[in-house]
């Protein structure tokens, strides 16, 4: 994994990349960005909210426990959370982590080039692009 956040936030849950499948591997890199986060402390480190675990109310009651909120509402003076984007989390509950499916299987897809070879190809995009090769 290229940030070191990542690294320390998948020990955190004992899932530690360099002992991780190939799969799950895959999975990771991709969570290292596409995942929940917030802003720590006054340094403002990066911080994946999983103390309570990884589903949506885990993180909720991980947030509430702290008294943490991304913004008030200016009418209600509520203070509200805005998810950033938990893609990670959200595979690895659904329907695709649970089958072994990847981000990469989907959103980049093996691909030929004019000489015939085989590669993955790195323009991550909508896997309706190349439904054919995913």
């Amino acid at each position: 994994l290229s940030r070191p956040y990542a690294a320390r936030a998948m020990e955190a849950i004992g899932k530690p990349f360099e002992k991780a499948g190939r799969f799950d591997q895959q999975s990771m890199v991709c969570g290292q960005c596409h995942v929940e986060y917030y802003f720590d402390g006054k340094n403002k480190a990066v911080k994946f909210p999983w103390d309570d675990g990884m589903k949506v109310e885990n993180m909720e009651q991980y947030y509430d426990k702290i008294a943490f909120s991304d913004w008030t509402n200016s009418l209600s003076k509520t203070p509200m959370l805005k998810a950033q984007h938990p893609e990670y989390e959200t595979w690895t509950a659904g329907i695709h982590g649970k089958n072994n499916v990847t981000c990469i299987d989907c959103h980049m897809p093996k691909v030929q080039n004019a000489e015939g070879k085989l590669y993955t190809d790195h323009k991550i995009g909508n896997p309706f692009d190349n439904f054919a090769q995913t």
